[in-house]
């Protein structure tokens, strides 16, 4: 027999006349739906448990005896149901089904994983992040936070990978250790190191000759490229246990106490092979110690990143001429109101060209914000720029040296941080073993802005 289905908007022949159609709901002439009949408990072949009526509705089938479960529509006896571990399932978190009607709780995830669908997994650690130290009302507390985002990485540092770095004065013993560990497992440690100190002959005695160096003229410590000192601050790690490779750490600390109870700051960049190949580049350019004091050049990495390297002995610090930081204040366009942000630990009458064209920007209608500490400046530098315009606070802590622009920079609105070890000083520009990093991210920059208010709104802030 042939029939002609249209109940559930189909036009076509069938060949098996359908007993009961289920949630078919073609709209009527009235738009209101064609009647849907509901199955029943016992057409579903169900006896306990809440089941869908094939019509958007939920019905009862009820509840089974003191001594039984309700299994899957069924009631069984309790002996009839084996229930199921969180090994027999293969779950290692979260809470499941045994299979018998009830849940079993197979526990949670240690710290840096979360559970999804009953497996802990890594949290992915973000692309770039930023730490920073606060020494506190007083001015005097040690904060370890640098410190520890160090050891935290060389913990997660693997065994084959490889860790480079270049640091100024290093002094902390324990920091020392953090990194012979790294190597005792199996971690290769290269270390340029612009100082001597115990902590120094430490690395030295445990780490292979040749993964310890000390660029000297004339038998004392300098710089790698021919100037007085490698003041770079920098690690690089080829890869991490929690997935991480071609990782930049740019700091503005070195590792002594006196570093402990000031302001610095250090940024976390992960899975940028661009910017970590400039960065090797330069350490083994470092390593070879060969005076260049034009070294400089500077180039973009994968991440909206940048590397500036110095010196660079052709600039003129007291104009502004060839200085990067004046070049990339010319790419500020004030027009629209662009905020700049500076804190600064030292800041030299010889690096007057800066503060000239910082105060232009002022003039030109950008807001400008200077932090300084004024032990380390001079009053006519701070005369510049108020007499432009910048609000200058005066802050006795600060060990940053960043810079940051919130408006219209090179050709677009953008937020945009500079940081790394340069002070704003002629030998910081000329003659420094130095390192610059340009981070285009809202939340670094947010991190920097907070932190900048931070110094800002501190009591022995003036």
């Amino acid at each position: 027999m042939e029939w002609v289905a249209r109940s559930c908007g189909v036009v076509g022949l069938v060949l098996v006349v359908v007993a009961m159609t289920i949630g078919c709901g073609e709209s009527s002439t009235d738009g209101q739906q064609d009647d849907c009949s509901p199955v029943s408990c016992s057409e579903l072949e169900v006896e306990c448990g809440e089941h869908f009526d094939g019509c958007d509705d939920v019905i009862d089938c009820g509840s089974c005896g003191s001594d039984e479960q309700c299994v899957e529509g069924m009631c069984l006896e309790e002996s009839q149901c084996d229930p199921l571990s969180c090994d027999d399932v293969g779950f290692e978190c979260g809470e499941h089904t045994d299979g018998c009607g009830e849940v079993i709780d197979c526990g949670s995830c240690g710290d840096d994983h979360s559970c999804s669908d009953g497996f802990c997994l890594f949290d992915a650690p973000p692309q770039k992040e930023a730490f920073f130290t606060d020494p506190g009302d007083d001015g005097e507390e040690n904060d370890y936070a640098l410190e520890e985002a160090i050891k935290q990485l060389l913990e997660e540092a693997e065994p084959g990978s490889s860790v480079h770095g270049a640091m100024y004065t290093w002094s902390r013993g324990e920091m020392a250790d953090a990194f012979i560990d790294a190597w005792d497992r199996g971690v290769s440690v290269y270390l340029l190191i612009g100082s001597e100190y115990a902590a120094v002959d430490t690395l030295k005695e445990a780490l292979p000759e040749d993964n310890v160096y000390v660029c000297r003229r004339d038998g004392e410590p300098s710089g790698c490229h021919g100037g007085p000192i490698n003041h770079n601050k920098f690690f690089l790690f080829s890869s991490l246990s929690d997935g991480s490779r071609d990782v930049v750490v740019q700091s503005s600390a070195n590792l002594t106490n006196p570093q402990l109870s000031q302001n610095n700051n250090l940024v976390v960049i992960r899975d940028d092979v661009g910017l970590y190949q400039l960065f090797r580049h330069y350490w083994h350019d470092m390593r070879r110690d060969i005076d260049d004091l034009h070294y400089f050049w500077s180039a973009e990495g994968d991440t909206g990143t940048k590397a500036y390297f110095f010196p660079r002995r052709y600039a003129d610090s007291n104009t502004g001429e060839n200085d990067p930081v004046v070049e990339e204040f010319d790419a500020i366009d004030c027009s629209a109101g662009a905020e700049v942000h500076i804190a600064q630990s030292r800041w030299s009458w010889a690096r007057r060209g800066v503060a000239h064209r910082t105060a232009q920007l002022a003039e030109d209608g950008c807001s400008v914000h200077v932090l300084v500490r004024q032990d380390f400046t001079t009053d006519d530098l701070l005369a510049i720029l108020e007499g432009g315009g910048v609000e200058v606070t005066l802050y006795p802590h600060n060990h940053s040296k960043y810079f940051m622009v919130d408006g219209h920079y090179g050709g677009d609105d953008r937020k945009v941080v500079w940081t790394g070890a340069m002070n704003f000083t002629s030998p910081g520009l000329r003659s420094n073993d130095e390192a610059l990093v340009r981070i285009e991210d809202d939340d670094i920059y947010d991190a920097y802005r907070n932190d900048w208010q931070t110094m800002k709104d501190h009591p022995g802030a003036q």
